[in-house]
């Protein structure tokens, strides 16, 4: 009984400690730099109510700049881009515009399964540590989307929203290295 009990004790605290990939779309690496390039992975980790996927759209918020996205195999690869609100200086150059919006369409990824969307970017200086980086992405399926667009508002807790955009916390550089040397648990 003992045993069982623990087991129970166990499994309970393994959920609460588990991270929220099942319930919505998310973004793989939780913490980045400022002016530094970061490796998007967004997870889409269901389709809509038993639809498959078939369109995954991210939008690049402001302060993140030279997008640069992964095709995947069976998927079609396209961009958008429009101006940024400033130009940024980048490899010796002024960057004045760039990608604002990614989509993988034309795939199925079934209601059942999960995969990874990939690009990588530069979270620009003006992005300052404790900040909370959002990418909004569009989840089109055969039938219906779902749209993780919504952005919480100053002290609000995200987990309070029904479809909360992806986001990244921005650290300081010493935090970044601790954590990626810090042993995996």
């Amino acid at each position: 009984m003992h045993r069982l009990f623990s087991r129970a004790i166990c499994a309970a605290t393994l959920c609460a400690l588990a991270p929220p990939a099942f319930a919505h779309a998310v973004l793989a690496t939780r913490e980045a730099e400022p002016n530094a390039t970061y490796r998007a992975v967004v997870q889409i980790t269901h389709g809509c109510n038993g639809s498959p996927t078939r369109t995954v759209r991210v939008t690049v918020p402001d302060g993140v700049i030279a997008a640069r996205p992964m095709p995947k195999p069976g998927w079609t690869l396209a961009t958008s881009k429009g101006p940024y609100g400033k130009g940024y200086s980048y490899h010796g150059a002024t960057l004045a515009e760039g990608v604002k919006e990614i989509t993988w369409s034309g795939g199925s990824l079934p209601d059942d399964q999960f995969d990874e969307f990939t690009f990588t970017a530069r979270i620009t200086e003006d992005i300052r540590p404790g900040a909370t980086l959002r990418f909004p992405t569009v989840q089109e399926c055969e039938t219906g989307e779902l749209r993780w667009v919504e952005i919480p508002a100053e002290g609000q807790d995200p987990h309070a929203l029904k479809s909360p955009a992806p986001g990244v916390r921005i650290v300081a550089a010493a935090a970044a290295q601790a954590q990626a040397a810090a042993p995996a648990p």
